[in-house]
């Protein structure tokens, strides 16, 4: 049913009520707002907090998991159904004292045959079913409950349920009329059969499959060992064979990678593909040999072993690999060739000749072929290739080569490294101490130079020439990198181009970074970006943190970008992206105010409007507009260059003629002047006119707020100000008219 239902208490509600003694005061005084602040509120949170814990609480629907989880706090009262089809997954009971006792949950296997799941504690010092830390497995289609008990330090099984026959009698058995299951007829079982102990047979058996752990028995014989998943185990060491003379098994079938092993590892055979090998000890022949193609001892194609000869190995007679070794006390080794073939050694070559080595045809070991090296070389002096060593450098690689191989190189390494574990591994490493001079300038000290290429001219063409060329950056690690500099300063002195040869990122000698651009005349240390004809974003600005949601035109997590105003003409314009109230927030910080007010007043912001004369700027021209706010493309508010501003009343103008003008200037000038001297005293009027003010019609010319700074909509009180120079107007006219009746009376009067 999801979180555990907690109380819910009313908070706010006030218990004393204002005094009423009759007197006609503002504590006495009914208002909607005080019963609603006093009882109503308190009450609709109430039972909203209510009904937000019992839509909790009541929630009993299934969660469905795929991988090992937890039980959460909102799992009170559901079931977790597994669908997993493999063992492995976990689920953890939470802690029992924050889940609180009670608290029920469900865990049932979907699987229909495989996929145990295993239910353990998430708190090590919790009980599960009486055992502290204790586990438990759930076979495929069991379902079990599990409550916390009342001292909050455990779970109890509240049921188990099972598509399956379970029976919880634990005796054992000891014939064919004892144990938990018995028959007077056979079993048929279609599927495996697991015998948790030993398994006796009082008649034949006819297995096409075991698999089993624990003892197996013959009948009343002793016990011959143990079957478990991977092995069939004696019960003691050197008992027991493997058939017997005269009823021997006819072949021994082995999977690939077979061990056959002697004397628990003393010596190995190990199988490999189309190779078996020996390890660990020798292969004894005693006056004996291996024949190869049958022939008899001491004849081409075979390894013999006598006294006199030692061991001698025969080559094949009549091939041109027709050879003899013979190795005995006396003789050392001797090859004997045959034909024109050379000598092949698989064991040390020593020389004792010192003789160094200038070129090809010099040395103590000498070829006319290649030579092939399996494992470590190690070199005292320097080493030439393709030329003669050279004496201003240990390797020394000359000469002109040609291959017919696409991608070849005059220095190749191609090989696998195998890391030490937590260690580095590198293809390729120059470490190395370069010894200053004792006098004089060094111009250049490195640890690795790599001069430009030099390419000599022919009929093909080039696409591309590097010095140093990258292929690209490895993906299996967590950090990947082309090039990589983990300290230090790097300097480019050149061009850093982009991918696709155009112009990228260029740094100049003075600081300033430049991006598909190589100069800007009017700029020394800085940034200059040049989008050439693209009208997208220029620089946008990302965070990780936020998501607004307004894809459709920028990324989810772009809050800010800068980018042309209009696709031909430019201007600079400036978004900002939020999921909450302020999109875009300009402010201005200085030390120091300028209170002047004058044409050359400045200000914490400055937003200033020129127009281009020739090559430079001047003032905008009268009734320019400098600033204009719009709502999306509808312009509101105009601020022009000759001071004057202007505002979209659209159809929002409003005439008070059904109200006394002058007096809802007197109420808006009372309710905003909080030092009026006068104000004080009239308290009841004060409350009157807010009362007005707020019922006018339309939207409101005051709003009101608790800390007792109100805004006035100057639109709608420039407005009253209309309407009250109106009615002056108006009743002016009036007293114009009274006053010519009046005078005609007079000279009436007078005549008389």
């Amino acid at each position: 049913m999801g979180t555990k239902y907690s109380t819910v208490s009313v908070s706010g509600y006030n218990a004393s009520p204002p005094p009423d003694d009759g007197t006609v005061s503002a504590d006495n005084q009914i208002t909607w707002a005080k019963p609603k602040e006093k009882l109503g509120d308190p009450l609709k949170t109430a039972i909203e907090a209510v009904d937000t814990a019992l839509v909790a609480v009541l929630n009993t629907a299934s969660r469905s998991v795929s991988a090992s989880t937890t039980v959460a706090a909102t799992d009170h009262w559901r079931t977790l159904e597994c669908t997993a089809t493999t063992d492995g997954i976990t689920i953890s009971l939470a802690d029992a004292g924050t889940l609180a006792a009670g608290f029920i949950t469900t865990i049932k296997s979907l699987a229909a045959s495989i996929g145990n799941v295993t239910v353990d504690l998430a708190t090590a010092t919790d009980s599960l079913d009486s055992v502290s830390n204790g586990t438990i497995v759930i076979v495929p289609g069991e379902t079990y409950s599990f409550i916390v008990n009342a001292n909050e330090d455990g779970f109890e099984i509240l049921s188990r349920g099972s598509s399956k026959l379970t029976i919880q009698d634990t005796t054992d058995s000891t014939s064919i009329l004892t144990g938990s299951i018995q028959t007077d007829g056979g079993a048929g079982i279609v599927k495996n059969l697991w015998v948790g102990g030993a398994l006796n047979v009082s008649g034949g058996a006819t297995l096409s499959a075991i698999t089993a752990s624990g003892a197996l028995t013959a009948g009343s014989a002793a016990i011959l060992g143990t079957l478990t998943a991977n092995a069939l185990v004696p019960n003691s060491n050197d008992v027991g064979a493997l058939g017997a003379s005269g009823t021997a098994w006819s072949d021994l079938f082995l999977a690939s990678g077979a061990v056959i092993n002697f004397a628990a590892g003393d010596v190995t055979l190990t199988h490999s593909s189309n190779a078996l090998t020996l390890a660990g000890g020798n292969l004894v022949l005693n006056s004996s040999y291996i024949d190869f193609d049958g022939a008899a001892t001491g004849v081409a194609g075979s390894i013999y072993s006598d006294a006199t000869n030692g061991v001698a190995i025969w080559g094949k007679t009549g091939s041109s690999n027709d050879f003899a070794i013979f190795a005995n006390g006396g003789g050392g080794v001797m090859l004997v060739p045959a034909g024109t073939q050379n000598a092949r050694f698989v064991a040390q070559i020593y020389t004792d000749d010192t003789t160094d080595s200038t070129s090809t045809t010099t040395g103590s070991i000498q070829t006319d072929g290649g030579l092939g090296v399996a494992k470590d070389v190690n070199i005292g002096g320097d080493v030439g290739i393709g030329a003669n060593v050279y004496a201003g450098a240990q390797v020394y690689i000359a000469g002109t080569w040609t291959s017919s191989i696409d991608g070849s190189s005059n220095l190749y390494v191609n090989s696998t490294h195998n890391a030490v574990t937590n260690g580095q591994g590198h293809i390729a490493r120059i470490v190395g101490t370069v010894v200053e001079a004792g006098s004089g300038t060094h111009a250049l000290l490195a640890g690795l130079r790599v001069d430009a290429l030099d390419i000599t001219d022919n009929a093909a063409t080039t696409t591309t020439g590097a010095s140093v060329y990258i292929g690209g950056a490895p993906t299996e690690a967590t950090n990947n990198y082309a090039l990589f500099v983990d300290d230090g300063t790097s300097r480019f002195d050149g061009l850093i181009i982009g991918k696709g040869g155009t112009i990228g990122l260029d740094i100049d000698a003075n600081g300033m970074v430049s991006i598909n651009d190589t100069a800007n005349a009017n700029m020394t240390i800085g940034l200059t970006i040049n989008m050439g004809s693209n009208d997208d974003e220029c620089i946008a600005l990302k965070s990780s943190d936020v998501a607004h949601g307004i894809t459709g035109v920028a990324e989810t997590d772009t809050y800010g970008v800068l980018s042309k105003s209009a696709a031909a003409t430019g201007g600079v314009m400036l978004r900002g992206y939020s999921s909450g109230t302020n999109g875009v927030e300009m402010r201005g910080v200085h030390t120091t105010d300028d209170t002047a007010k004058t044409t050359s007043a400045n200000a914490a912001t400055v937003l200033r409007g020129q127009l281009k004369t020739g090559a430079t700027v001047t003032d905008l021209g009268a009734d320019a507009n400098i600033l204009a706010v719009t709502n999306n493309a509808t312009c509101r508010f105009i601020l022009d260059a000759d001071g004057d501003s202007h505002q979209d009343v659209g159809t929002a103008w409003t005439n008070f003629d059904a109200h006394d003008d002058l007096m809802l200037m007197d109420a808006v000038a009372m309710t905003l002047n909080r030092d009026d001297p006068v104000r004080n005293q009239f308290v009841e009027s004060l409350e009157q006119s807010r009362s007005v003010l707020e019922n006018l019609p339309g939207k409101p010319i005051i709003s009101f707020n608790e800390d007792g700074h109100h805004f006035a909509n100057m639109s709608r009180v420039t407005m009253l100000h209309h309407g009250a120079i109106r009615q002056l107007a108006r009743q002016l006219q009036e007293v114009r008219g009274h006053n010519a009746a009046l005078e005609a009376k007079l000279k009436l009067l007078e005549k008389n």
